[in-house]
């Protein structure tokens, strides 16, 4: 993957900030299961891409951080086929969910909207939360749940699907969850989102989502209890940036130390080719303090 460095590009935003950001998720935990499974806690990781392996693996690279010195799979890790991304909870549990990949053999459309959560302690997994799925599927998408985002304040799981969307209607769907009991909180619905990020701005709790539609990273405020307080709101885009300029915003990261917004995005049409090989692109942005605008950095 080649970053490409460039300089002084300005984007507008709408957010009215201070410079103050503070990622959401920072109370997570790491399962318990990786060092009861003899893994170091500082070389190891959790990977659903690992090359023609279907369902999740704890990892541990050597130190050169060149190749995996072992790996681990509970026996349940493969039941959901092939996996999306992960995240972590306050308790140390590990949420994820089924996605495509090459063929619907190991993944149907019908079992695309569905979370599966590991346990942090014994690494069984098990369904956590069905979502709603129509009855009728268009073949011409595929695809269930596109991202998750934990917040720590509301102990809330934001999901976003694109379940039952054509390519003339977006009826996807974002859902605040809570993690206690699997309830429904909110939602905001005809927005096919994409990644999400849970950040603190200025005092202010906000979900940022991009959409499988286009190259737009848009926000949400959030109120006290983690609900929405308006739909999705423009922040800047990225259109035009990268190899193809088309890039959909697939992975949103708020890094403290480099005190950057990370964008990851790729080519993304609704098809199992998005599935192969995907050509990411990163993409690194600040906050500008004096003109309250957010500058393109890498």
């Amino acid at each position: 993957m080649k970053v490409i460095i460039t300089c002084c590009l300005i984007l507008w935003v709408t957010i009215s900030t201070y410079g103050q950001i503070v990622p959401l998720n920072k109370c997570i935990k790491y399962p318990a299961l990786i060092q009861k499974n003899n893994f170091s806690l500082a070389n190891s990781a959790f990977s659903t891409s690992e090359t023609r392996k279907k369902g999740l693996f704890l990892i541990e690279i050597d130190q050169n951080k060149q190749k995996t010195s072992k790996f681990y799979q509970h026996p349940t890790w493969t039941k959901a086929g092939y996996l999306g991304a992960m995240i972590f909870d306050n308790s140390g549990n590990l949420y994820t969910y089924s996605t495509p990949h090459v063929n619907l053999i190991d993944n149907p459309p019908q079992n695309a909207n569905i979370i599966y959560k590991v346990d942090g302690e014994t690494g069984q997994m098990n369904i956590w939360k069905k979502l709603f799925t129509p009855s009728f599927l268009p073949d011409e998408n595929v695809f269930g749940i596109m991202g998750m985002s934990y917040s720590c304040p509301s102990n809330s799981i934001y999901v976003s699907t694109v379940i039952g969307s054509t390519q003339d209607k977006e009826l996807g769907k974002i859902y605040q969850i809570d993690v206690s009991t699997g309830f429904i909180l909110d939602s905001l619905t005809n927005f096919d989102g994409f990644g999400l990020s849970v950040l603190n701005i200025n005092q202010k709790n906000y979900l940022l989502c991009g959409n499988a539609r286009n190259s737009t990273l848009y926000y949400v405020e959030l109120n006290q209890v983690g609900g929405f307080q308006h739909v999705p709101k423009p922040l800047f885009s990225i259109e035009g940036m990268g190899p193809r300029g088309d890039d959909r915003i697939k992975k949103i990261s708020y890094k403290e130390k480099e005190d950057a917004l990370f964008i990851t995005g790729y080519e993304f049409f609704f098809n199992l080719s998005a599935t192969l090989e995907k050509q990411e692109n990163v993409y690194a942005f600040r906050l500008d303090k004096i003109s309250n605008r957010w500058i393109r950095i890498k």
